[in-house]
């Protein structure tokens, strides 16, 4: 995919969240959404490339135009600040199904603050959270998951384990003089290849770790246009586990690490086959209470918008695919099942009483990244296969 789409995706965003004063600024912009929205309605995306191939040929100097507003804006805006653990997601996207091609972006916002508690092998703590999320299309009609998500979340948590084992003074002296000589080694391939980082990891083994959260949240979720919407109130339980230790035991349960494993090997990542105990999949159970507020699907079939009870479970996935010198590869999965309970006939019928979701991706620590979904979420009406191609963009 050419680099240069993507920075149509990065302008295209730029022009509408961040206003400028100087409205040169946004003829860039301005003239690529133009060219995009008018080859939009042919659904093809032969053709869509070829017309922005063509732009960016007969541009040479668009990639350094489009970093340079980036990069001013990145170091002039005060909104950035409040940005700073926001990251988009640029892409294009492609609904198999319909044989529909649209451009837009994912986002996810989480401000975080977490209060501590230290102990001798647990953490306990409090955590407030703000969070907003969702699927944005340029085009509103074409969003395949028209799915948005914002609202609050306060509970506590607690770590377990992950510290190390219970050593001797040798140990602990022998493990104060590795650092110091894997310190003044030069690259990561010196140190991985060197007997001090073999005799280190054997002395240091940390316990696996286990973390359970309980939190209530208060949410709204809705459309794109906000022709749809509902208020939820909820209680989450999230629960996880870590082998940290090279060899934990605990590691050879992580089945989805198996391939990866392998992949490893092949790529060189690995010398050896170690599933990642880091990256066992966390789960989550939510027991929430939706309110409908302008639903006129639901109003429609059932007659009224009274408020039911829903059941949320989600599993995430992240591990290493590859590690290369100046960047990594992932691969990421997230599964969410939605289900009300004792839902209306007329609901079970039609399949809205259920939604199940499915992603995967490959991204780069880069930025690029390409993914594939399907199912549906709440307000969705079908089940959709759509792939995307894009870029990762992080504020912070």
């Amino acid at each position: 995919m050419p680099k240069g789409f993507l920075f149509i995706l990065f302008i295209t965003w730029q022009s509408v969240v961040f206003s400028q004063k100087d409205s040169s600024q946004h003829l860039f912009a301005d003239e690529l959404i133009a060219m995009v929205e008018n080859s939009l309605p042919t659904h093809s995306t032969a053709t869509l490339l070829s017309e922005l191939k063509k732009k960016l040929t007969t541009d040479p100097d668009l990639y350094n135009r489009a970093w340079a507003k980036i990069n001013k804006i990145k170091e002039t805006s005060k909104a950035l600040v409040l940005f700073r653990d926001l990251n988009v997601e640029f892409k294009t996207f492609e609904i198999k199904k319909e044989d529909l091609v649209g451009l837009g972006l994912k986002y996810d916002w989480n401000f975080d603050w977490r209060r501590f508690q230290e102990k001798p092998l647990k953490r306990n703590g409090i955590s407030f959270q703000f969070q907003s999320n969702g699927n944005v299309a340029f085009r509103k009609e074409l969003n395949p998951y028209d799915f948005l998500s914002s609202g609050i979340n306060f509970g506590g948590f607690q770590y377990s384990g992950g510290v190390a084992n219970k050593t001797t003074s040798e140990i602990r002296d022998l493990l104060n003089d590795l650092e110091i000589d894997l310190a003044n080694m030069t690259t990561t391939e010196e140190i991985e290849s060197s007997e001090e980082w073999e005799t280190f990891n054997e002395n240091l083994v940390l316990t696996n770790q286990y973390y359970i959260g309980l939190d209530g949240a208060v949410e709204l979720e809705n459309t794109q246009d906000f022709r749809q919407k509902q208020w939820v109130a909820g209680i989450k339980l999230g629960l996880g586990a870590k082998g940290w230790a090279q060899h934990s035991t605990l590691a050879y349960f992580n089945l989805l690490d198996y391939p990866f494993a392998l992949l490893r090997i092949i790529t060189g990542t690995d010398k050896s086959f170690q599933p990642d105990g880091a990256s066992i999949p966390v789960f989550m159970a939510r027991m929430d209470y939706v309110k409908p507020v302008d639903d006129a699907t639901r109003k429609t079939l059932t007659g009224n918008e009274n408020s039911f009870a829903r059941l949320n479970l989600e599993l995430g996935f992240r591990t290493l695919i590859s590690e290369f010198k100046d960047h990594s590869i992932f691969f990421n999965a997230d599964l969410r099942y939605y289900k009300e309970m004792n839902a209306p006939e007329i609901i079970r019928q039609v399949n809205l009483d259920r939604h199940t979701y499915f992603s995967a991706s490959v991204s780069s620590t880069k930025g690029f990244f390409a993914s594939f979904a399907a199912g549906k979420l709440p307000f969705d009406a079908g089940n959709d296969n759509v792939y995307e191609l894009g870029f990762r963009y992080q504020f912070n």
